[in-house]
């Protein structure tokens, strides 16, 4: 009688290997997805009001504005952004 080099398990053996590759795998990147998670979670959003502008200017492009509003929304949000246009 013969025997395989897995000894006893047979074929169950590189069925658990793969099992277990599998587990860590998803270890690592469920850890690499919480702490990007958390990194974005924790920084401050500065970008609120050049959002507003971009959607202005973009607005103001497609025509759904006039010369007027977008000048007089250009002010309010750069007044709000303590004089800054990006």
């Amino acid at each position: 009688m013969m025997r395989d080099d897995w000894g006893s398990m047979g074929a169950a053996m590189p069925i658990m290997m793969l099992i277990m590759l599998l587990f860590w795998v998803a270890i690592i990147v469920g850890s690499v997805w919480l702490v990007r998670w958390a990194w974005t979670r924790s920084r401050p959003d500065h970008s609120e009001g050049a959002d507003a502008m971009e959607v202005a200017s973009r607005r103001y492009a497609r025509g759904e504005l006039t010369r007027e509003e977008y000048r007089r929304l250009r002010d309010e949000l750069t007044s709000s952004q303590g004089g800054t246009v990006s």
